[in-house]
């Protein structure tokens, strides 16, 4: 809450999420809050976390992840682009 961009990426991942998703776990099962860490993917297979930092409403997590590198690909090309409002200057 109170992030840049933290109302459209909600309204977006309602939106996406719908009444179901998928979660995928990966190395690491737990942050160091106990917090349980998955990947999000829609019901029909789309990458949560890949549509919203593509379009611009997220950024990726770089420390660690089977997806980082994909991931923050995403958020470079976005960033260049300036898509979305992370990076439209709006």
């Amino acid at each position: 809450r109170g992030d840049r961009c933290f109302k459209q990426a909600t309204d977006r991942t309602r939106v996406l999420a719908a009444s179901q998703v998928q979660l995928v776990s990966d190395a690491r099962l737990q942050d160091s809050f106990k917090r349980e860490l998955r990947y999000v993917y829609t019901a029909a297979g789309e990458s949560i976390d890949a549509v919203l930092i593509r379009e611009g409403l997220a950024l990726a997590w770089r420390e660690d992840g089977s997806q980082r590198a994909a991931l923050t690909a995403l958020e470079e090309r976005a960033r260049s682009a300036k898509t979305g409002c992370l990076w439209s200057g709006s």
